[in-house]
């Protein structure tokens, strides 16, 4: 009985088997006699909108160069050697007549376009690389110092309360934003991101949008212990001159006196300048002297021009690098003297 039973279903099995070949055979037919082949494409439908917007459009924006200005490393005690002098008269026939002016601060701009603070005339006047002037702006009053704040842009302290921006635009000088300020505007230096200030008693820094962010230093044993002021090139340093006491004070940023220069051949020390390589230049106006000290303001490297060379209560200096000379503007007198220097860069 159990023989009959296992034979009959090896050959339901058998037939199954030959039912589904039968049923996969009919398939493959099938799907070759009837098989579909899909062909896909990708087209782009424009908005309408957005082409009747861009119709109307001159251009989709414009490219703009930027620079900025890298800082180059040297020795900032390279000493420089006068080789030369010449001397420049920077009158307009719109000065005030039969007045002699103080030029009160000088700054070179990157495409040697030169300007200079006319204190006197209450005006600022741009020279081209042959120190010939070309343009300037009016003031509501007189100019006391000027520092770079771009390639074509410079911040100027007014007498009063406030500091004026002027921008060189097409060869022509351009007033633009003011900043006011609850103290008086003496000296002025720019770190590459904020403004130092002088009241002629203490330095201030502020933002460039005119916030005050602290009191640096204060001196107020005489009215004009803090004069002007200039940064080194890596913004840790601020060299402040002290013209009651004779002094060149070189300060940390937050205020700590790092140094005190003096020295016999610096009386009444005014302006100063700081170069791109950390060189500084420093006007005795009553020695009638411009001194160099080394970069940490420390020692005096040479007295660099006296009156001998025809100097006159210097007020101002500013070393050009691309020329290889420095500027100096002085007291009273309408010419501001180039002295051509030595150097290695």
């Amino acid at each position: 009985m159990k023989d009959i039973i296992d034979k009959g279903k090896a050959e339901l099995t058998f037939i199954a088997s030959k039912k589904c070949l039968e049923q996969v055979k009919q398939s493959e037919t099938y799907l070759k006699e009837y098989s579909v082949q899909v062909e896909s494409s990708l087209t782009f439908q424009a908005d309408s909108d957005v082409q009747q917007y861009l119709s109307i459009l001159s251009g989709l924006g414009k490219i703009v160069l930027s620079t900025k200005e890298i800082l180059v490393l040297g020795d900032p005690d390279q000493v420089f050697t006068i080789q030369g002098k010449s001397e420049y008269n920077v009158s307009l026939p719109s000065d005030s007549k039969n007045m002699v002016f103080t030029i009160s601060a000088i700054c070179v701009l990157s495409d040697d376009e030169i300007l200079v603070a006319d204190h006197d005339n209450k005006r600022v006047k741009l020279l081209n690389h042959q120190y010939q002037v070309v343009g300037h702006c009016d003031l509501t009053e007189s100019p006391l110092d000027m520092c770079k704040i771009t390639p074509s842009e410079v911040a100027v302290t007014v007498s009063g309360f406030e500091v004026q921006f002027v921008s060189v635009n097409g060869g022509q000088l351009v007033k633009s934003r003011k900043l006011q300020f609850e103290h008086s505007c003496y000296g002025i230096a720019y770190d590459g991101t904020n403004l130092y200030l002088t009241t002629s008693t203490a330095l201030y820094k502020y933002s460039m949008k005119g916030a005050l962010l602290n009191k640096v230093y204060e001196d107020t044993s005489d009215r004009y212990t803090v004069w002007k002021c200039a940064v080194s090139p890596s913004g840790d340093k601020i060299f402040v001159t002290n013209p009651f006491h004779h002094k060149v004070l070189t300060l940390a940023t937050d205020g700590t006196v790092l140094h005190t220069f003096t020295n016999p051949d610096l009386r009444d020390p005014n302006g100063i300048h700081v170069t791109d390589l950390g060189q500084v230049l420093v006007c005795g106006e009553s020695s009638k002297t411009i001194i160099q000290l080394d970069g940490e303001g420390k020692k005096k490297l040479a007295t660099l021009a006296t009156r001998r060379d025809g100097l006159a209560y210097p007020m101002s200096v500013y070393f050009n690098r691309s020329t290889a000379s420095f500027i100096v503007g002085q007291l009273e007198r309408n010419k501001f003297l180039v002295f051509k220097v030595k150097y290695f860069c």
